[in-house]
């Protein structure tokens, strides 16, 4: 996020003064939700460490229960067995953050192709960057596309052209 305040820095060195202050607030935003972002591994951590301890209590819990009881070494054994395993399966907070990082995996790279056919759009056709979104989004409605694939074609179509004329 220091890249993006670092632009809009710049941004404000060409503005007026209410502009300039309307800028400070957006780099007091983006600094804001920087801080916020830090503290996610925290939490994470955090949560881990305690289902960590949650799982522990459990599986102790069920195996001193076994070493109190009479039950048969085996049939002890095939107890322990099954706690163990379903105390281990895979928890909502790992499915959360499996789904979390897969959608954050997606946008950076809907994000990276997006970028690449702006950029394209500005150099082969003088568009401004507004101008290379817009466009991309109009035709990802007109053609009911993702915008991502509508970039991607277009970034394909050029390198293809680019190819024939070599």
């Amino acid at each position: 996020m220091k890249r993006s305040i670092q632009l809009i820095e710049e941004l404000a060195v060409r503005a007026d003064d209410a502009d300039r202050a309307r800028l400070s607030a957006l780099v007091a935003a983006v600094r804001e939700h920087q801080a916020l972002i830090e503290t996610y591994a925290e939490r994470a951590a955090r949560i881990g460490e305690m289902e960590a301890a949650l799982i522990d209590s459990k599986i102790v819990a069920r195996i001193e229960g076994l070493l109190a009881g009479s039950a048969p070494a085996g049939d002890a054994v095939a107890a322990a067995e099954s706690h163990v395993e379903g105390v281990l399966r895979p928890s909502e907070f790992d499915r959360m953050l499996e789904r979390s990082a897969r959608f954050l995996e997606e946008e950076i790279e809907e994000r990276k192709v997006t970028s690449h056919a702006k950029a394209i759009l500005e150099s082969e056709y003088g568009m401004t960057e507004e101008q290379a979104h817009l466009h991309l989004r109009s035709m990802s409605r007109k053609s009911r596309k993702p915008l991502k694939e509508v970039a991607q074609e277009l970034i394909e179509a050029r390198n293809s052209l680019w190819a024939s004329q070599l």
